[in-house]
């Protein structure tokens, strides 16, 4: 059996419309090795980190360099946008998880929310 997903996710309120949540999100920074799937109108799915560079160098890969997957959700409302944010770690199979993955994952999860609030995106929690 392969070890479980580790799946982030957060609902935030933003006063600014879908379509300037999601110009802003592709503004912020993402780090290295992003991609980018071709968005809806209301989902912005987000690829970042190496599987193959966390496979070689493990925890000496760094935090911006830990495969995730991110997804946001938008759904409009009377005073702006509902932010729906998920972050899944994406390093492939495993039979068990570090401890090294889940806290990289926590921390990017904090990271992006920190820079969307810092970015007026979203309202501070």
């Amino acid at each position: 059996m392969a070890a479980p997903p580790i799946t982030l996710s957060t609902t935030l309120d933003s006063t600014a419309s879908v379509d300037e949540v999601l110009t802003r999100l592709r503004q912020l920074s993402w780090g290295p090795s992003v991609r980018w799937d071709q968005p809806t109108d209301t989902t912005l799915r987000i690829s970042s980190g190496s599987r193959l560079r966390y496979r070689m160098l493990g925890k000496w890969a760094g935090g911006q360099h830990f495969p995730l997957s991110a997804v946001f959700h938008l759904e409009p409302h009377e005073h702006g946008t509902s932010v729906h944010f998920t972050l899944t770690n994406n390093e492939g199979w495993y039979l068990l998880q570090t401890p090294r993955g889940r806290e990289a994952c926590r921390a990017r999860f904090d990271e992006l929310l920190a820079a969307m609030s810092a970015e007026g995106i979203v309202e501070h929690r």
